[in-house]
C-alpha cells in the first residue's frame, strides 16, 4: 500500500473533523457548522506563533533530522528568555522554567547535559531546568 493510499484510509469524517467537535456528512457535502466564519482564537504565545503558553507541542521527524538539537536549543531559549529561530520568547528574563523528560536511551543524559552547557545554560540557570530520565519514571508508568 503506498503512502497516499494509506493517508486517510482509516479515518471517518467524524475523526477527521473531531478537533472541531463536529461531525460531517461528506457524501452530501454538508457540515453541521459554517467553517468559513470560524474566528481564529486569541493565543498567548510562549514562542511567538509557534508554541502556545497553555498548550503542547510535538517535535517529530526522521532519525538524525535534528529533533534533539532543536528541542535543546528551544530549552536554552526559554531558560535564557532569548529569541528562538527568529521568534520572540514571551518570558521575563530569569523566569523561564522547563521540565525535560528525556526518554531516549541511545542519547545518554551526560551527553544531553554537556550540550545544554555548551548552548550556554549556566549553573545558576540550571535550577530552572528539571531534567528527568526513564529511571525517574514510576515502575507502573
Amino acid at each position: 500500500m503506498s503512502a497516499p493510499e494509506y493517508k486517510f484510509q482509516h479515518y471517518s469524517p467524524t475523526v477527521v473533523l473531531g478537533r472541531l467537535n463536529r461531525t460531517a456528512n461528506l457524501t452530501k457535502g454538508k457540515t453541521s457548522m459554517n467553517w468559513y466564519q470560524l474566528q481564529t482564537p486569541q493565543n498567548t504565545w510562549l514562542v511567538d506563533g509557534l508554541v502556545t503558553s497553555d498548550g503542547h507541542a510535538a517535535i517529530c521527524g526522521k532519525p538524525k533530522a535534528g529533533k534533539s538539537s532543536f528541542v535543546r536549543s528551544l530549552i536554552c531559549s526559554v531558560i535564557k528568555s532569548k529569541d528562538f529561530i527568529g521568534r520572540h520568547i514571551d518570558i521575563p528574563p530569569g523566569a523561564g522554567r522547563v521540565l525535560l523528560i528525556h526518554l531516549d536511551r541511545k542519547d545518554q543524559p551526560e551527553r544531553v547535559a554537556e550540550e545544554l552547557r555548551k548552548l550556554g545554560i549556566t549553573e545558576p540557570e540550571s535550577n530552572r531546568l528539571i531534567f528527568k530520565t526513564a529511571q525517574d519514571m514510576p515502575e507502573d508508568f
